[in-house]
């Protein structure tokens, strides 16, 4: 995985990682978040319950706090 840094001072300096990523440039922001909101949100066969356990699964299993 290649190492980004991310801002750690100013608004998003107590945010998520990710989103900290994502700050560096507005469209990559704004594609996050229309991403995470096509998997959490748009029709599916999965439950909300189901896709927040698979994403808890997928965080734990990267090491990451979620």
């Amino acid at each position: 995985m290649a190492y980004i840094p991310y801002p750690t001072d100013g608004p998003l300096s107590e945010a998520d990682h990710i989103l900290r990523i994502c700050g560096w440039s507005s469209d990559a922001a704004r594609a996050h978040v229309s991403l995470y909101r096509a998997v959490m949100f748009a029709p599916s066969p999965l439950t909300r319950l189901e896709r927040e356990a698979m994403a808890v699964a997928v965080s734990a299993a990267n090491s990451c706090h979620y």
